[in-house]
């Protein structure tokens, strides 16, 4: 099974503040959008279901 993974209810931070150390693997030529809107538009999309 998967490994789950709780957040304490008093966490305090933003997602660029969470994500602040990863680096982004994408080569410059071709980037669009940058990375934290990427990574925020993924977890939306994941609590959305898709």
């Amino acid at each position: 099974m998967g490994r789950v993974v709780m957040m304490s209810s008093n966490a305090d931070g933003s997602l660029s503040e969470y994500f602040s150390n990863l680096d982004d693997p994408r080569r410059d030529q071709g980037k669009r959008h940058r990375l934290l809107d990427i990574i925020a538009m993924t977890i939306c999309a994941v609590i959305g279901g898709a």
